[in-house]
């Protein structure tokens, strides 16, 4: 009895863009990664070892790959605008798609150190979210992208251009250098107090 021994897939040019080989099962797969150049037409062989020679089948019926832009980048603005955030502010991410709204399922906004939230929305064209100053730890850069539904799938946007979002150090209040250059006058009067007593009784 025949085997098979292995596969071989070409794209509508006739080049051989991938070979499964030695591979004895009756099925193989060619995996893509969606670009603009990988949308094309594509085929399959399959070959049996005998006599050993390499018999192969008849090309497979053409199957085609169509790849297509992702939905256009949304647009992300602060709310308030500032230069400068301080402790304790708030400000709106707001991202803005240029969509109609009945497509639109979700939005994430993204920070360059990690941050990721998913919002689910419906028949909406902007969703904002509102960002707490709680530290510097929130200072840095953001985008964000929405997501459609779009050939029986949900598909993710191009991501907006980052904004940055600065938070100015808290700086030490005049009170509390007050309180702290009293307490350290206060110590040192006292230290100066009991020396002096101590000397006195000697």
């Amino acid at each position: 009895m025949r085997k098979i021994g292995g596969f071989r897939f070409f794209n509508q040019t006739g080049d051989q863009v991938y070979e499964r080989a030695p591979y004895s099962h009756t099925v193989a797969w060619l995996q893509l990664t969606a670009t603009k150049a990988s949308g094309m037409e594509y085929t399959c062989v399959y070959w049996v070892q005998d006599s050993g020679q390499q018999i192969h089948s008849n090309r497979s019926l053409p199957l085609s790959i169509k790849v297509q832009d992702a939905p256009m980048a949304p647009v992300l603005s602060l709310d308030p605008q500032q230069p400068v955030y301080r402790y304790g502010n708030n400000v709106k991410l707001l991202c803005n798609a240029p969509l109609p709204s009945f497509y639109i399922r979700e939005f994430q906004y993204y920070a360059d150190f990690g941050l990721a939230i998913s919002i689910p929305v419906w028949k909406v064209e902007n969703y904002s979210y509102n960002l707490k100053i709680t530290g510097g730890e929130v200072s840095g850069s953001y985008s964000c992208a929405y997501f459609v539904f779009q050939s029986g799938r949900v598909v993710r946007s191009e991501s907006s251009l980052w904004v940055n979002v600065y938070v100015k150090s808290q700086p030490i209040s005049w009170i509390r250098e007050i309180v702290i250059g009293g307490s350290f006058f206060t110590i040192n009067g006292l230290i100066f107090f009991f020396s002096h007593h101590l000397k006195k009784k000697r």
